[in-house]
């Protein structure tokens, strides 16, 4: 149990070094198992997020629902210190926040 609640209040950091707008490295900090979230906003990938959503289906919480509700809160999820949602909206990656809110609205 106590890995459960470790892995739910893990964060993943990630520092981007930015060369003519296109990201070349990539530092996750934290949990590695989450760091797929923070590379989804990165790279605005929504395949990417939504795999990372499902594969932590069974891990953080039993159903889809549960786990999208507790990633998605920040002081669950976070890159670069904030939470994944801000993170989206922060890197511009317009796709992956337009996903992340319609789920929001969802749940």
């Amino acid at each position: 149990m106590k890995k459960l609640v470790a892995a739910i209040l893990a964060t993943a950091s990630i520092t981007a070094n930015a060369h003519e707008s296109v990201d070349t490295t990539l530092v996750f900090k934290g949990d590695r198992s989450f760091a797929s979230f923070c590379r989804a906003a990165v790279e605005d990938n929504v395949r990417l997020m939504r795999n990372s959503f499902k594969n932590k289906i069974g891990v953080v919480a039993g159903s889809k629902r549960d786990t999208m509700k507790i990633l998605l809160d920040s002081n669950n999820l976070s890159c670069n210190g904030v939470g994944i949602v801000e993170f989206s909206k922060q890197r511009e990656a317009k796709n992956v926040v337009a996903f992340l809110e319609e789920t929001a609205m969802s749940l």
